[in-house]
């Protein structure tokens, strides 16, 4: 699949189907087809947003064939919660190897929220290789990206990491 191409119904469904998404079809019942069709279009929208910020291709399907575990990581992803572009496109970045290198939080209860996330890549060492890449988001539902981090201290310091729990 290239920047420019469509995902298709079927190849959106048998991805989900491979990567232990079959729940969350069974839950959309009689609309399943468009459960899926939307999912194929968040990807769309996806592949094509990465394209313009990263000049690179971002193929899922490809990935699925390569390495279904990561796959299986976006496709839950996608599949199991609303995530903002901003969000979906974090998620394939640490897939691909980036680094938490912050997270903020703000929240006031029934007024606002606000998430950045801050992602890094290394050069093979412990200094960070370039700027953060940062990650904003408003949406309350992107704040179950943080349901797949983990705390680590190395040297009496914190880490996050991120971890597919299953």
């Amino acid at each position: 699949m290239t920047a420019a191409s469509k995902a298709s119904i079927q190849d959106v469904r048998r991805a989900l189907e491979e990567t232990g998404c079959q729940e969350d079809l069974e839950l959309a019942g009689e609309r399943v087809e468009e459960y899926v069709a939307q999912v194929a279009a968040e990807i769309d929208e996806f592949v094509s947003e990465y394209a313009r910020r990263f000049g690179e291709t971002s193929d899922p399907f490809e990935l699925l064939e390569e390495n279904p575990d990561k796959a299986a990581g976006f496709f839950r992803a996608i599949a199991g919660t609303a995530y903002s572009l901003d969000f979906r496109i974090a998620i394939w970045r640490i897939l691909a190897g980036a680094r938490i290198g912050a997270v903020n939080l703000g929240y006031e209860r029934q007024r606002q929220f606000q998430l950045c996330l801050e992602l890094e890549w290394r050069d093979g060492g412990n200094q960070p290789d370039g700027p953060r890449e940062r990650y904003e988001s408003d949406r309350l539902w992107d704040f179950q990206v943080l349901k797949h981090v983990s705390m680590i201290v190395s040297n009496g310091k914190p880490i996050l990491e991120f971890f597919d729990p299953e």
